[in-house]
């Protein structure tokens, strides 16, 4: 039974060790601006829509697919009119060439054809992979903003 402890123990330690060099907690204030910058980018290139603009922001690599995420951003952004995004960044999470923004967002909105403005808010992981030098969206859990 010790031996046993003994082994869980090491397993543990290890795990821990290869997770803590997988991902880094950033207190840097400028990585963790490096992270605002990314999610600013994705949501100002949503903001101010067009095709090609929130193209370069999203990595050829989308998980699970990019072409029907591309497709919902499209028909969301036709139908709708973003009047306010607000993003607070919560936690920033950086390998080398992964980048991990954890945050919450509120939007405000208009839908074409219903008066008034509409609202949505929400929390959210934005995880970018490093493609030339630039932070690309490579996939969102929790709520998507868009």
């Amino acid at each position: 039974m010790r031996n046993f402890k003994q082994n869980l123990l090491f397993v543990i330690l290890g795990i821990v060790l290869f997770c803590s060099t997988v991902f880094a907690v950033i207190d840097d204030q400028q990585e963790q601006e490096i992270g605002k910058a990314a999610v600013n980018q994705v949501f100002s290139a949503y903001s101010n829509y067009s095709l090609g603009g929130f193209d370069a922001v999203v990595s050829d690599g989308f998980m699970p697919l990019r072409s029907e995420f591309m497709n919902r951003v499209d028909v969301s952004a036709i139908n709708q009119q973003t009047v306010e995004f607000n993003v607070s960044i919560d936690q920033v999470l950086v390998s080398e060439q992964k980048m991990s923004v954890m945050c919450k967002w509120y939007k405000k909105f208009t839908v074409s054809g219903i008066p008034g403005q509409q609202k949505n808010q929400g929390s959210s992981e934005l995880i970018f992979k490093l493609e030339d030098e630039q932070w690309k969206l490579i996939s969102i859990s929790g709520d998507n903003p868009f």
